[in-house]
């Protein structure tokens, strides 16, 4: 075939139309692709942002439970997390304080994102407060979980928050320094939060109650009758030496604090269905049952209160070791702590496959486990109760006034 000079012009122009239009296209999408990732990447900016804020707000409010003259940070700069949060707390008067935190991603110089937002705080009179600020608070090692667990109110974790298997619930938030996995219902979860102190408590000052107001047992102290006894208090036992050991069902009252030393890395063991109850004429608000080692519950024991508003707290001091596991406190029963926080400030509260109703008000520890069916109801009056932490403010314990968060346009 011969081509003639026109049509080989044609030909030209067609090509020439073909290039420019799949130029175009390219462009496009290059464009596209370009305002997608864009938007992808404001809007994951946007999430750390908003996690910052809100961190912000509870780590100021845990700071104000011991120093109400607390007025906020600049810079905190927080890893993993490429941003940086300014906290700003003002006092219009003595019990109240409007907090105000600011987070900027991925630095304050050049930020992609700018999120303020606050919140106002009010101090209940003569109160202690902000020992117990969540539902669930966990330290360096995180807070892991399997089925059927119910957390109504908020948890924090100063690493990361895991809940798998099915039928689990978080009434509250979810805030983790790390990461955040929950298989079920959760109100909001945050990632890349800032770190929260864990609770501080005395407990000289506890060791010290103890010993000025009741008797000292020394060695083990074995329970296997199930007759009433009142531990803590004036006259009453409240220092072991050795371990406390309850393989029966007694009901126990409980006085005031009981100190128990232990040996051989235990302090207190129940294997029984003990009951441990505040006395309606107790005269303070809070009690404790100190443990210098080991916790370990394998019976069905009760920790519950006859005077309203009034709790313990179960301690141990035991450090235990998060990898591998050793805990500090260890259940593997019904229990019921109604009534009572669990704390371990220093290593690991666990509970085992073994349990299937466990019902508690408030946990904290370095790390958490919990195999199956636990249920947590936050009671709200722990964040105003004295459990003894040291330099505690005289205005008390500071809570978040409800419908007091503002909504920031960022």
């Amino acid at each position: 075939m011969i081509y003639t000079r026109k049509q080989k012009g044609f030909t030209v122009v067609f090509a020439v139309i073909v290039i420019a239009s799949l130029a175009v296209l390219v462009l496009g999408l290059y464009s596209l692709n370009s305002t997608m990732y864009g938007n992808t990447g404001r809007l994951v900016a946007l999430s750390q942002a908003r996690s910052l804020a809100q961190g912000g707000i509870d780590r100021a409010v845990h700071a104000l439970s011991y120093d109400q003259s607390y007025t906020g940070e600049s810079d905190l700069a927080l890893p993993p997390v490429d941003g940086v949060l300014d906290i700003v707390v003002s006092a219009p008067d003595a019990t109240t304080r409007i907090i105000t935190a600011t987070a900027y991603i991925p630095n304050k110089v050049l930020p992609l994102i700018t999120y303020t937002t606050s919140a106002q705080g009010v101090a209940s009179l003569g109160s202690q407060g902000n020992v117990f600020s969540f539902a669930l608070q966990v330290g360096q090692g995180g807070f892991y979980a399997s089925n059927n667990v119910h957390i109504n109110g908020n948890i924090y974790s100063n690493a990361d928050i895991a809940i798998e298997g099915s039928g689990s619930s978080v009434s509250g938030d979810a805030s983790a320094v790390g990461e955040v996995e929950i298989n079920g219902h959760v109100g909001t979860m945050h990632e890349g939060v800032p770190v929260v102190p864990m609770t501080q408590v005395d407990f000289s000052a506890w060791h010290n109650e103890a010993q000025a107001h009741g008797t000292t047992h020394v060695g083990d102290l074995a329970i296997s009758s199930n007759s009433p006894l009142t531990l803590g208090g004036d006259g009453n036992i409240s220092v072991i030496t050795g371990r406390l050991l309850i393989s029966s069902s007694p009901q126990i009252t409980l006085a005031g604090p009981v100190w128990i030393k232990g040996i051989g890395g235990s302090s207190l063991e129940i294997s029984g269905n003990a009951k441990f109850t505040i006395p309606s004429s107790f005269a303070q608000s809070t009690t404790a049952i100190i443990a210098d080692q080991k916790i370990t519950i394998s019976g069905n024991a009760q920790f519950s209160t006859d005077k309203m508003g009034a709790y313990m707290m179960i301690v141990s001091d035991y450090p235990g070791t998060l990898t591998p596991d050793t805990p500090a406190i260890d259940i593997a029963a019904n229990a019921k702590f109604d009534a009572a926080t669990l704390f371990a400030p220093n290593g690991k509260l666990t509970f085992t496959s073994a349990t299937s109703g466990v019902s508690a008000i408030a946990f904290e520890a370095q790390k958490i486990h919990i195999d199956s069916n636990l249920t947590l109801n936050y009671q709200q009056g722990l964040a105003s109760l004295s459990f003894k932490q040291p330099n505690t403010p005289s205005g008390g314990g500071f809570t978040i006034t409800p419908g007091s968060y503002s909504v920031p346009t960022p």
